[in-house]
């Protein structure tokens, strides 16, 4: 998926843990897939925000309450779209500052969204896909967050932890949209709550 100049990657990070977490135990012809649209029209930041961690703490509640959608809802009246169509239920946390052992911990069970400060590095990351992210430096203003999908992980020959990521940048990012990301650092995730 590209999600072009919209901030919406912790929508489709929500969408796929969710999509991952009720098709991972079906058959394929059980399988379904999520909304993105309709979580993006129920948690709007304010005019003059971006994405940021308040608003993912206002998503995991509100996937935990109302759920999110199997499919776009087709009428126009907010209240009847809300009504129309499967709902799914889940419940995410928001881990701070964990480290690569509490990542592959989660990545045994489901995928995790990792939560990063995006740099020119990250930007424009090139057709080998491989991605060493930075320590987490201070938040101000100009700090710029993005989440990607986590959905596996990996060691090199020279025994380095390695993490898969799937990004929202589109098939021209990456290797086709995915990375190698090493993580030496404490860092931010979201997943299902244990």
């Amino acid at each position: 998926m590209d999600q072009g100049d919209r901030d919406i990657c912790w929508a489709i990070c929500f969408a796929g843990l969710t999509q991952a977490l009720h098709n991972m135990t079906r058959p394929v012809n059980q399988h379904v897939e999520i909304s993105i649209e309709e979580l993006i029209n129920q948690i709007k930041p304010g005019a003059s925000e971006s994405f940021g961690l308040a608003n993912l703490k206002i998503a995991i509640k509100h996937i935990a309450k109302n759920g999110i959608l199997k499919q776009p809802a087709r009428e126009k009246k907010s209240q009847e779209a809300n009504a129309v169509g499967t709902r799914y239920h889940e419940t995410f946390q928001l881990h701070q500052d964990v480290d690569a052992d509490f990542l592959q911990a989660r990545l045994d069970r489901y995928p995790v969204a990792l939560i990063l400060q995006m740099d020119a590095e990250f930007l424009a990351l090139g057709q080998d896909g491989i991605y060493h992210m930075r320590k987490k430096a201070p938040i101000t203003k100009d700090t710029s967050f993005h989440c990607m999908l986590l959905i596996g992980y990996g060691v090199t020959r020279e025994g380095k932890t390695f993490f898969i990521g799937q990004n929202s940048h589109g098939e021209e990012w990456g290797c086709k949209g995915y990375a190698i990301v090493f993580i030496n650092n404490e860092c931010d995730i979201f997943c299902r709550q244990d």
